[in-house]
């Protein structure tokens, strides 16, 4: 049951009861005993009355200075000596310094370097949090692959921009790259691992494969809601097992200052034993079997070439290179972490909620407690002798006899905080991964914060056997719910800006020469550079490789955090009184509701058009400026009609390239798919002409054979060849000048349709149309609006992936939906170009399209072109693709296949139909008896889509359209997914209440 439980790790039970029992549950469980008994420390011990605060601050300031050092220095270790060597060290470390800590017969220096002691402990386990638990999600799933297989699939992190794609979800993420806390590292699949090394075994079936359950796939905010739940154990072990320990010793000892010794003594061999625990417990993990303390100093040659030239260099100076390559890396790569913080509301708000989450734990565990002993001081709670210098021992009889409450209260109220932060973490989880709009979660938790802490600086005392009574812990509870809730948050956060900027993400190529250099040296499929992945050159990162320095400026910020308030707290609870540090606990929660309030997050686009997510690439935007400026003296202005003033040598030229790309002799703009096809068939069709129409077809069709001098405009039924021949036979019957070849029949088909999602069969349509006129009077319209960019060779559409452009009489490719652009063009024979540009009411009594629009269609074809966006949409959807590298897992079409295969595996509804099916296209149709109330649900849950009712569609085929984009991520499919399975279970025990459940569908 246990196993069942935590399904997300794939380790060894006892690998992963080591895990989550001693490195997640004593992470921070001797850190938060140490912060909240450091003031009984020094007034008890040390016998210092005066300043406490200042002391203590000073003491907290220099352990997360020390620590923000120390966190990646570990890190870096544990990729060499193992994280397991790591984490006891790190165990040992602490145990031995609470021992040194409690000897110390002053603050400074003696207390001061035994706290730095501790720091260095406490930094490497907190670290090994981060860095074992990739370990535990992936490490069972790997098989020792040859290796040839494993340079291919698991290079250098970085060099091949294809692979790091296709494996960035199953990958083990080496603690080099992510030395600190980040959410990425808690949303790792197992799903592609498990199929490579164990394909033939059921129990490796991953939950994200079409036809099996997801449910058991935790995405970033539940993981961070467990994680949360662990550390909040851990607070919880210190605060009720740690805390009390003086008071209960107290009963043993006469000396309150031998009972403090022999707490400190005990909990560090406590640490010590957790240390021993995790040094049985840690061995053998996945891919730490080679590393130990002897690959902590690389071994040389005797000579090393250097990368400048060939001769050879001694081993000391080729260190010195080597440090300084490494220095200047993680100084680049600090920087555009912090630059993309300031680029990214999500990297934004998490580095922020880092912030306030880290300086709640610190406001919590250090300044509850020393308002609670300084309560008790200086109401005389705690009744002792005159304080005299030359005598500190004096007076503390009665002190040890009188504030035994001040320990009891103290881990009472941080304990009844920290047992509602347990309680709501994976409440926050759950929250934050289902209602993500305008941060509302981020919202609720500052705003309690604000109120919580306010509350607390106002309270006279904070004694519930005094004035304030029950209050204080409902207070208590407020302070809890804040911390954890800026902690989930916080991270889920920031690990969905990491993922966004990984899987869809579009980053600027690099340049040529780089692109060449690096075919030349084999890390390179040959292909053009992928849209949405950078090919990590000279300097252009996407975030999957900064995942680690995003992580350590994370944790930068929330060090930052804790040193203002230990220090600038600490300060002002001597100055100004016991709620100075509170007000200002209060002031960075409202600081962070603001920022979480201004920055709404937007919905998860499953509704535009934009199938390749073109309209949020730098590569696009860096073509459509480079075009602009290319342009020279061209007009940003058409001017008028292309008939006038608007025509020019550039859209002329424009043409021409367009409709060589698509392999067609000629083509002719419009300003909109709409005006071309209004244009089309109100001019084509002559007198006594027929035009036979899907009945799905485009309203813009509509239009134009409204307007047209066609005899008759007769529809077939939808994608029905039968049907399409009844109806050409029907024709020919009733019109004998058909059946001669004097009178023309024009069809109009669409290659994808808007609404439902599915492919006509244009070979088949042909092979009918020729078969039923064979006087050849039978013509061809496509409309590819949706399949441009989606479909054929680079993008050019269905109809040349068919191979069949010269059969077709004219087509219609648009530019504002997978190109990011506006307008459409008209492919087709030069003499029906220049009839429609004579004859066409859209065209001639309109204004051309300027330069800016003209300049984003080039760019777009440039692209196209060059085949940077064949990756984006290719794959799993050709036979061979496999055989060309195209394997990405985040391309369009796998994205196609998982959303249906999802879906259909979770909404086992009467009122739910997913079409098409087969799944064929980037569309699809949810319909259902009720599309505005599920596209509402939908909406109010972050997942942007869209009912379509009466008359856009027949009644009884109401839906919700739903657009998948290479920009999606397969963690928004399944917040898709959930959320309609959500809405189903909601309408299935609404129906059961009102006695109208309706059987699932089989």
């Amino acid at each position: 049951m246990f196993w069942d439980i935590r399904s997300p790790f794939t380790a060894t039970p006892f690998q992963v009861s080591t895990y989550l029992l001693g490195v997640a549950l004593f992470s921070i469980a001797f850190l938060v005993f140490l912060n909240s008994s450091i003031s009984f420390v020094i007034t008890d011990l040390l016998y210092v009355r005066h300043g406490v605060g200042n002391a203590v601050g000073t003491l907290g300031f220099a352990d997360e200075l020390l620590a923000l050092l120390a966190c990646p220095v570990w890190g870096l270790l544990s990729d060499r000596i193992g994280v397991r060597a790591v984490t006891v060290t790190g165990y040992g470390i602490i145990g031995l310094s609470l021992c040194v800590f409690v000897s110390a017969r002053n603050i400074y220096p003696q207390l001061l370097l035994a706290r730095l002691f501790f720091s260095l402990g406490g930094a490497a386990t907190s670290t090994m949090v981060t860095a074992i638990l990739p370990i535990m999600t992936l490490g069972q799933g790997k098989s020792k692959a040859p290796a040839s297989e494993a340079t291919d699939q698991h290079s250098v992190d970085g060099l091949n921009p294809i692979n790091d794609a296709l494996d960035r979800r199953n990958r083990p993420v080496t603690a080099a790259s992510s030395v600190t806390m980040t959410p990425e590292r808690f949303s790792s699949s197992t799903a592609a691992s498990s199929i490579r090394s164990q394909p033939h075994s059921a129990s490796h079936i991953p939950a994200n494969v079409p036809g099996h359950s997801s449910s058991n796939e935790p995405g970033t905010s539940q993981i961070a809601g467990l994680v949360g739940m662990f550390t909040g154990c851990g607070a919880l072990v210190a605060l009720g097992l740690f805390l009390p320990l003086p008071a209960r010793l107290r009963e043993i000892f006469e000396d309150r200052a031998v009972a403090v010794q022999n707490s400190f003594y005990l909990v560090g061999i406590v640490a010590l034993l957790v240390g021993v625990f995790c040094f049985f417990g840690l061995r053998s993990l996945a891919g730490e079997e080679a590393k130990g303390f002897g690959r902590l100093v690389p071994k040389l040659s005797s000579g090393s070439k250097s990368s400048d030239n060939d001769s050879e260099l001694p081993p000391a100076q080729h260190r010195l290179l080597q440090f300084r390559q490494v220095v200047s890396e993680f100084i680049k790569l600090g920087f555009d972490a912090t630059k993309l913080g300031l680029l990214d509301t999500s990297i934004a708000l998490g580095y922020l909620g880092g912030f306030v989450a880290r300086a709640s734990s610190v406001a919590i565990s250090l300044f509850i407690p020393l308002y609670v002993n300084q309560y008790f001081i200086s109401t005389g709670l705690c009744k002792s002798a005159p304080y005299d210098p030359s005598n500190p021992r004096a007076g503390a009889g009665n002190l040890k006899e009188q504030c035994e409450r001040a320990y009891k209260l103290a881990a009472a109220l941080t304990g009844a905080s920290q047992l509602i932060a347990l309680l709501c973490a994976p409440l926050f989880g759950w929250i934050d991964g289902r209602f993500r709009k305008a941060n509302a979660p981020l919202v609720v938790a500052s705003a309690v914060g604000v109120a919580g802490y306010i509350g607390l600086a106002r309270m006279e005392d904070p004694d519930p056997e005094s004035r304030s009574g029950a209050t204080v812990f409902v207070v208590m509870a407020a302070l809890g719910v804040s911390q954890i809730g800026c902690i989930v948050c916080s991270l889920s956060s920031l690990g969905r800006g990491i993922q966004k900027g990984s899987e869809n993400d579009f980053v600027v190529r690099s340049s040529p020469e780089s692109i060449r250099e690096e075919d030349e040296g084999g890390m390179s499929d040959g292909n053009a550079t992928l849209v949405g992945l950078e090919t990590r050159q000279q300097g252009h990162r996407s975030r999957s490789h900064l995942k680690g320095s995003i992580a350590g400026i994370y944790s930068l910020a929330g060090g930052a955090g804790i040193l203002l308030l230990t220090k600038l707290g600490g300060f002002l609870f001597d100055k100004a009184g016991h709620g100075a540090p509170f007000y200002l606990m209060a002031l960075f929660n409202i600081i962070l509701f603001a920022a979480a309030v201004g920055t709404d997050p937007k919905a998860i686009d499953f509704s535009s058009n934009d199938f390749l997510s073109l309209s949020r690439s730098p590569d696009l935007r860096s073509e459509f400026l480079d075009e602009l400026r290319q342009a020279g003296n061209v007009p940003l202005g058409s001017g008028g009609s292309r008939l006038l003033d608007g025509n020019s040598a550039y859209v002329e030229q424009l043409e021409k390239d367009i409709a060589t790309f698509h392999d067609a002799p000629a083509g002719l703009f419009f300003n909109s798919g709409f005006d071309a096809n209004s244009a089309l068939f109100s001019c084509v069709p002559q007198p006594g002409d027929t035009v036979v129409y899907d009945e799905f077809i485009h309203a813009s069709v509509h239009e134009g054979m409204r307007l047209s001098k066609a005899g008759a405009c007769v529809p077939f039924a939808h994608n029905d060849l039968q049907d399409f021949r009844r109806v050409l036979q029907d024709q020919i019957h009733q019109h004998s000048a058909i059946a001669s070849g004097d009178q023309q029949v024009l069809v109009a088909v669409e290659t994808v349709y808007s609404m439902d999602g599915d492919v006509a069969p244009i070979r088949d349509i042909l092979d009918v149309l020729s078969a039923t006129l064979p006087a050849a009077n039978g013509h061809m319209i496509v409309d590819e609006a949706h399949s441009t960019g989606v479909y054929g060779d680079n993008g050019r559409g269905l109809v040349c992936e068919l191979g069949v452009q010269e059969r077709i009489l004219a087509r219609l490719h648009t530019f504002g939906k997978a190109l990011a652009s506006t307008g459409a063009i008209v492919l087709c024979a030069p003499t029906l170009r220049e009839y429609l540009f004579n004859y066409a009411r859209s065209l001639i009594y309109t204004t051309a399209p300027g330069l800016p629009s003209l300049a984003m269609i080039a760019s777009a074809y440039r692209l196209m072109r060059r085949g940077a966006t064949v990756q984006v949409r290719s794959a799993t959807r050709k036979a061979g693709a496999a055989a060309n590298g195209l394997q990405a897992q985040t391309t369009l079409w796998h994205l196609i296949e998982q959303f249906h295969g999802r879906i259909r595996a979770r909404t086992h509804h009467a009122d739910l139909t997913v079409l098409p099916s087969p799944p064929s296209s980037p569309i699809a149709a949810l319909r259902t008896s009720r599309p505005r109330e599920l596209a509402a649900y939908c909406q109010r849950r972050g997942v942007m889509v869209r009912a379509v009712v009466h008359p856009t569609v027949p009644r009884g085929t109401e839906r919700v359209r739903v657009c998948l984009h290479a920009g999606n991520t397969l963690d928004e499919i399944d917040q898709l997914v959930a959320v309609v399975a959500a809405w189903l279970r909601s309408r299935s025990r609404c129906d059961g209440a009102a006695g109208v459940l309706r059987p699932a569908k089989l």
